[in-house]
């Protein structure tokens, strides 16, 4: 039987708590008593612009200019969603990394000197 990887299942553990910060430090619009998500609302009026063109397009008799155009507006805005993403999930773990050196009390479960070492400090979890 094949020995389990621990440290790789550390690392995912870490992993899913910076993402989970990530969703936690969304910016959103308050409305309300609602909070709505920037990149869903952006998605929303991107949807809307996709549906326009493709109107636009198919009263022009499935001219492509108009879709093609929406697609190259979207496939810009998967890149730029990435991009803050990725800046978000670096920036949490230059966090963590600075706690961590200052000796401050990290926010994840699990800081990135214990897995690098194989050494988990379990009186911090009780």
């Amino acid at each position: 039987m094949r020995e389990k990887n621990t440290t790789l299942d550390y690392l995912k553990m870490y992993f899913e708590s910076v993402l989970q910060r990530v969703r936690e430090m969304r910016p959103c619009i308050e409305y309300g008593v609602t909070d709505i998500p920037i990149d869903l609302f952006v998605w929303g009026i991107y949807l809307m612009y996709f549906i326009a063109s493709f109107l636009k397009s198919w009263s022009n008799g499935w001219a492509a200019k108009p879709i093609e155009k929406a697609l190259t507006v979207g496939g810009w805005f998967i890149i730029i969603q990435l991009g803050i993403i990725i800046t978000l999930m670096l920036f949490i773990i230059w966090k963590d990394l600075a706690d961590e050196r200052r000796n401050n009390k990290p926010q994840s479960p699990i800081t990135l000197k214990e897995i690098l070492k194989k050494e988990i400090d379990f009186e911090r979890w009780c």
